[in-house]
């Protein structure tokens, strides 16, 4: 999929207290949020992000491919949810899609698992 330069970064935190600053004063129109994060896990500075600006979409990165996981995640302002190891095309769709349509998640659909080259680690 060509993506076009639509996607630009404008940011990366290491751990859940600076994503939640670095959102809060750049105000992203996307996030892409690891759920396992030093200081402040991912679900939790989901959630604070979401209280203070809940235009901002997230969209959590995990390994873990649970269905309480993935719940808890939507229940605290995810948009959407990948698991790690998910195409480059798969993540481009996926900030395309919540930019577009607003949350995207679909508890019915599947949860695929690829492998994610380190470029595209956070």
């Amino acid at each position: 999929m060509k993506w076009n330069g639509y996607i630009r970064v404008i940011g990366q935190a290491k751990d859940g207290l600076e994503a939640v600053e670095q959102a809060l004063n750049q105000n992203p129109d996307v996030i892409l949020m690891d759920v396992e994060m030093p200081h402040m896990n991912g679900l939790e500075a989901t959630h604070a992000i979401h209280h203070k600006n809940s235009t901002i979409k997230i969209i959590m990165l995990s390994s873990v491919n649970k269905s309480t996981c993935i719940q808890q995640a939507m229940q605290l302002g995810a948009s959407d949810y990948l698991i790690k190891g998910s195409t480059p095309d798969e993540i481009i769709e996926t900030i395309l899609a919540v930019t577009r349509e607003g949350d995207t998640f679909q508890p019915s659909a599947p949860l695929y698992s690829f492998s994610l080259p380190n470029k595209y680690q956070l």
